[in-house]
């Protein structure tokens, strides 16, 4: 019984502080704690993923490295996730398959009934496929009419991942400790803003 209620009390009280601690890292230590810190020389620019104080549903928030916000993620209670960015409102929706088939699949607009699907209203911004399902996962992503690849690191959350377009890399996350919430993610500047929103969403995913 102790023991449980100091899981508890670590869950609810000391983590949020230690990831909140890591959320307010100035530039050259956020770069540090990526694991990745030689791609800041090659000109990639540093986010964080980092869950707010609301118990109730999970959300989370998409900030570059001066803590200005470019995103932001609402999970719903099933399969389904709300993303803000811009001042609009995008939905993700999970289909799922076989026995792990949601109520979605089949009725978002997807090429494929067994994908996960993010919309802004009539538009189709994305469209994720997840291509297996034992660590590292692999999620291929279209949008825009190119198509990318992101790769979760291996068993431990903080092995680092990466993100590629054609074989070249153009992204890399990791979460900087086991049981941090918080997820490190750097992009090469071309990649545009509403992308690195999908990116950041599919990342929690994971």
């Amino acid at each position: 019984m102790a023991l449980f209620a100091a899981v508890i009390f670590a869950g609810v009280f000391i983590q949020p502080r230690r990831e909140r601690a890591a959320a307010s890292l100035p530039a050259d230590g956020a770069w540090e704690a990526t694991g990745f810190s030689p791609l800041r020389s090659q000109g990639y620019e540093l986010y964080q993923i980092v869950p707010t104080t609301r118990m109730a549903r999970a959300e989370f928030v998409f900030l570059d490295i001066d803590r200005s916000e470019l995103g932001r993620y609402l999970g719903d209670i099933r399969f389904s996730a709300t993303i803000a960015h811009a001042g609009k409102y995008m939905r993700l929706y999970i289909q799922g398959s076989g026995i792990n088939r949601t109520a979605y699949a089949g009725k978002v607009g997807g090429t494929s009934d067994t994908s996960i699907v993010i919309r802004d209203g009539e538009r189709l911004v994305a469209e994720i496929w997840r291509e297996n399902v034992l660590p590292p996962l692999t999620y291929g992503v279209a949008y825009s009419g190119d198509s990318y690849r992101l790769r979760t690191g291996g068993w431990l959350p903080t092995s680092p991942g990466t993100i590629e377009r054609d074989g070249s890399q153009v992204g890399a996350f990791r979460r900087p400790g086991i049981l941090s919430r918080n997820i490190l993610v750097a992009f090469k500047p071309d990649i545009p803003d509403e992308l690195k929103v999908v990116f950041c969403s599919v990342a929690l995913l994971q």
